[in-house]
C-alpha cells in the first residue's frame, strides 16, 4: 500500500504495524512529511521475523522487534521505528540492522531473563565450584544492594581486584545491576599501575577479598577509594533483582589498555554496545556462531582484557554454562584437557598462538576433539592453524574474529572454511566498516586505506582524555566511528575485509 504524504510519527505507527499484521512476501511503501525523518520507504516483509529495506539508493536486510515485550521493556512504535530507520539512513555498504531484543541496551535484563527461564541450569563453573544461574544471580544481587546501600549508582565506577574464581562473574553482574560500571586490575600488577587505573577511573570503591587484602596492604592503603571486601558483600541479606533506572547509554565498564606507548588509556563501553554484542541474531555472525553450535564455554581470557566479558557475557545473556580456568590450568595444558573434559566444554575462545602452542599435544586430543566452536582472535590467523584445527575435529566451526577494544571487543567475523581466503570478515550486526583516506573520504571498493569501524559497536572514549577521544572518535556517514590506525581493503565478497 501506499500511504502517502502522513505525519511522520503516524507513518511509524502504520509501517510497524503493517509489518506485524502483513503476510508474508508483502510489499508496502511510505513517503514522511517535509519536516520528518522517513524519506520515502519501500518495506518488504519476508517472513516473521526479517524485512527487506530500500531507502532511497540503500537496499538492506533487517530485522523486525518482537511485539511480545513487558510493557515496561517497550519502545513506542514510534520509537522502534525510529530507531530502525535511522540505522538503515546511517549503514554502509553490506551492514546488517538489527534491533536489541531488550529495552533499552540492558545486558542485566537479559542475564535476568535467563534467570527467569533457566534457575537450576548451572551458569558458571570451575574446578572448586559452580553456581547455577538462580544462585549466581542472587550472589550479584546481594553485591548490588550493598553497592547501593553505600551509594553506586549510574557512572559511578567500581574497581575489581580478584583472582579467577566464579565470584568474579557475581561481581560484575552486581556492580551493573547496582547501575554502575567496572574497571579490573589484577592482584599481580605493580603498584603504580593499580594506583593509576583506579586514581584515574575515580573510583570511590574497590572491591577485593580479604585474603588479596592481607597480601596487598601497602597498596590497598594508598588507593582514595574505599575498600570493600567480597566475603562482607554477600552477606546482605536482600538478594532481589534491585530496580535500578539504568540507560542504554549510561557507561558499563571501563578496559584499560596496555598502555605500550605511555600510560595505559581508559576505554569505556556503554550498555547498548555490550547488549548489541551478544545478541545472537544470526546476523551477528559472531554471538550466534557462538551461541548455536555449543553449550559450554570455556574462560581463558585475563579479566582485565575485554575477551573476558565476551566469555562472561555472552553465555550468560544466552542460556549457556561459563567454565572459568585457573591460571595454573592456563598453564598447564594437560590439566586444562582434565577441565574441558570433565565440564563438556564444546566452546574455546583463544589466540592463534596459544592454540598453535596446545593443539598437537597428544594429550589433549580428547579434549580439542571435543571442542565445536573455536572463536579466535587478537592476532592475525595463520593458515597453517586451520589445517591443525581440522586435524583434530573436522566438523569444527571456526572464527576469526577482528576488533579493537574501542569498538566493543570484536567488530568483524569471517568463518573459516579454508586455509587461503583468510580475511577477518563481516561486521556484526548494527555495525559498518569503512576504508578511508587520510582526510577521511570514504574509499571504493578494492583500495587500501585505513579501517573505521562505525555503529552501536564503537564506545563512548576514553577517560580523561578528550584530546585523543576526539582524534579517534569520529562522525563518519551519520554514524559514530571509530579510526582503527589499521589499514584494509574491502575485497568485494560479501563486504568482506
Amino acid at each position: 500500500k501506499d500511504f502517502g504524504r502522513i505525519a511522520t510519527q503516524t507513518a511509524k505507527q502504520v509501517i510497524l504495524q503493517k509489518l506485524h499484521e502483513a503476510e508474508r512476501d508483502s510489499t508496502f511503501s511510505a513517503l514522511s512529511d517535509k519536516e520528518g525523518e522517513l524519506m520515502e520507504c519501500t518495506v518488504r516483509k519476508l517472513d516473521d521475523k526479517n524485512v527487506y529495506v530500500e531507502l532511497g539508493d540503500k537496499k538492506i536486510e533487517g530485522v523486525m522487534l518482537p511485539q511480545d515485550q513487558s510493557p515496561a521493556e517497550r519502545y513506542t512504535v514510534g520509537e522502534k521505528l525510529k530507531v530502525f530507520v535511522k540505522r538503515v539512513k546511517n549503514s554502509g555498504r553490506n551492514s546488517q540492522i538489527l534491533v536489541s531484543r531488550t529495552s533499552p541496551g540492558l545486558v542485566r535484563k537479559l542475564f535476568e531473563e535467563q534467570v527467569r527461564l533457566h534457575p537450576d541450569k548451572c551458569a558458571v563453573a570451575s574446578s572448586k565450584e559452580s553456581f547455577t544461574y538462580a544462585q549466581l544471580n542472587e550472589r550479584a544481587n546481594r553485591i548490588a544492594n550493598s553497592l547501593i546501600e553505600k551509594g553506586v549508582g549510574r557512572e559511578k565506577i567500581v574497581g575489581v581486584v580478584l583472582e579467577r574464581c566464579c565470584d568474579f562473574y557475581a561481581v560484575r553482574q552486581g556492580i551493573l545491576k547496582a547501575g554502575g560500571a567496572f574497571a579490573v586490575a589484577a592482584p599481580d600488577y605493580p603498584d603504580d599501575r593499580v594506583q593509576f587505573i583506579f586514581e584515574d577511573a575515580g573510583a570511590p570503591f574497590i572491591i577485593t577479598t580479604r585474603e588479596i587484602q592481607k597480601e596487598r596492604q601497602e597498596l590497598l592503603s594508598k588507593l582514595s577509594g574505599t575498600v570493600l571486601l567480597l566475603e562482607e558483600l554477600l552477606e546482605n541479606p536482600n538478594a532481589e533483582n534491585p530496580d535500578t533506572g539504568i540507560q542504554e547509554h549510561d557507561l558499563c565498564y571501563c578496559i584499560y589498555t596496555s598502555g605500550s606507548t605511555g600510560k595505559p588509556k581508559g576505554v569505556m563501553i556503554e550498555h547498548i554496545n555490550l547488549a548489541n554484542f551478544v545478541n545472537p541474531d544470526p546476523k551477528n555472525a559472531e554471538t550466534y556462531g557462538y551461541v548455536s553450535r555449543g553449550s559450554v564455554s570455556l574462560s581463558m581470557a585475563a579479566m582485565t582484557f575485554d575477551v573476558s566479558i565476551l566469555e562472561e557475557f555472552v553465555p550468560l545473556t544466552n542460556g549457556l554454562t561459563a567454565v572459568i580456568a585457573s591460571e595454573e590450568e592456563i598453564n598447564n595444558p594437560i590439566i586444562l584437557g582434565d577441565l574441558i573434559i570433565k565440564n563438556k566444554v564444546d566452546i574455546m575462545t583463544t589466540t592463534p598462538t596459544y592454540l598453535s602452542n596446545i593443539i598437537d599435544l597428544p594429550q589433549l586430543k580428547d579434549a580439542m576433539s571435543q571442542i565445536r566452536v573455536f572463536d579466535i582472535g587478537a592476532e592475525a590467523f595463520p593458515p597453517a592453524l586451520y589445517e591443525k584445527i581440522c586435524s583434530v575435529n573436522p566438523d569444527a566451526y571456526i572464527m576469526n574474529g577482528y576488533g579493537p577494544t574501542e569498538t566493543t571487543i570484536s567488530c568483524t567475523m569471517k568463518v573459516i572454511t579454508d586455509s587461503q581466503k583468510i580475511t577477518i570478515g563481516v561486521p556484526n550486526g548494527n555495525v559498518s566498516v569503512f576504508i578511508v583516506d587520510k582526510e577521511n573520504h570514504i574509499l571504493p571498493d578494492g583500495e587500501t586505506g585505513e579501517l573505521v569501524i562505525a555503529g552501536l559497536g564503537v564506545g563512548r572514549g576514553y577517560v580523561n582524555l578528550p584530546e585523543k577521544t576526539a582524534a579517534a572518535f569520529i562522525e563518519l556517514n551519520g554514524e559514530r566511528a571509530y579510526k582503527t590506525g589499521d589499514l584494509a581493503k574491502e575485497t568485494g565478497s560479501k563486504g568482506s575485509s
